[in-house]
């Protein structure tokens, strides 16, 4: 589906691949506050809450474009 959404509004591949990146971000801070912890350490969580801001805000704009995209298609899908 994203594939379409791309190839229909090429913008969407920068917002899919800021989206990927903060993901990647955002998970390798979980897991490096996780194995200090379980090291016995506090694990750095404070720039988690400006990640999960900037993933809101991407997955926001790829979860709209997706939601266009289906009620743009509807038609054709009723129409088969």
């Amino acid at each position: 589906m994203d594939d379409l959404l791309v190839a229909r509004a090429p913008r969407y591949a920068g917002v899919r691949s800021d989206y990927e990146r903060v993901l990647k971000q955002r998970s390798a801070l979980l897991k490096s506050a996780g194995a200090a912890r379980r090291a016995g350490g506090r694990g750095d969580l404070s720039t988690l809450e400006v990640w999960d801001g900037h993933l809101a805000a991407q997955g926001a704009q790829l979860l709209a474009a997706r939601l266009d995209l289906i009620d743009d298609l509807a038609p054709l899908v009723a129409a088969k």
